[in-house]
């Protein structure tokens, strides 16, 4: 019995390992999917981003074209109750 659960332990734990070597890579130029985003500002006429991701950092480059402030008012800052969907192209 004790054998069978040791087995079961080492089966469980090598079947974990390589799952955990998988990491998650963001990488490539996201455009914003303006038919799926909600309270866009009507100024707004692009929204993209370059993401480059290597083992130690994540870098961002945002390119914006248009005003990008609140479509319901204010001064242009985040706006929780809004949402954006990006698409990776």
């Amino acid at each position: 019995m004790k054998s069978l659960l040791l087995i079961a332990i080492l089966v469980s734990v090598a079947a974990t390992v390589p799952a955990q070597d998988k990491t998650l890579n963001f990488s490539g130029n996201w455009t914003l999917d303006k038919d799926r985003t909600k309270d866009l500002p009507a100024t707004l006429e692009s929204y993209s981003l370059k993401v480059t991701q290597d083992a130690q950092q994540l870098s961002i480059e945002a390119a914006i074209v248009g005003e990008i402030r609140s479509a319901r008012g204010g001064g242009g800052g985040h706006d929780p109750g809004g949402r954006a969907d990006l698409d990776r192209e």
